[in-house]
């Protein structure tokens, strides 16, 4: 038997690309103003092209509010250059989560 489609993965098996998508469809849906930060390859000159090491894989906007969104599986984990940039942008006064799924940005939603 062949599938057309894909079958869903499993929660603890999908993948971050999965999960990203999700996140942005939710904000989107709910009037927030979500951009990607594509930081992959930060050699040379392309850190000083504003690429940051570590930087949040989303930047959500709504009335003013700003929030960085580390996205990550159930069983990712955030690397230590990513935690300094959270502490970073904490230090400046930004909001800066890790989030797993939906249900981490539900009051995001709800709004």
């Amino acid at each position: 038997m062949r599938f057309r489609h894909r079958p869903k993965r499993p929660y603890f098996q999908r993948k971050e690309s999965d999960v990203q998508r999700g996140i942005v469809q939710a904000l989107s849906y709910a009037g927030w103003i979500v951009m990607h930060i594509p930081n992959q390859s930060t050699r040379g000159r392309q850190r000083w092209s504003g690429l940051m090491p570590g930087a949040p894989d989303l930047v959500a906007v709504k009335h003013g509010r700003v929030v960085f969104l580390e996205v990550k599986t159930v069983r990712g984990r955030v690397s230590e250059k990513q935690s300094e940039v959270h502490d970073l942008l904490r230090l400046h006064g930004m909001e800066v989560r890790v989030v797993r799924g939906a249900d981490d940005i539900m009051d995001l939603v709800q709004l």
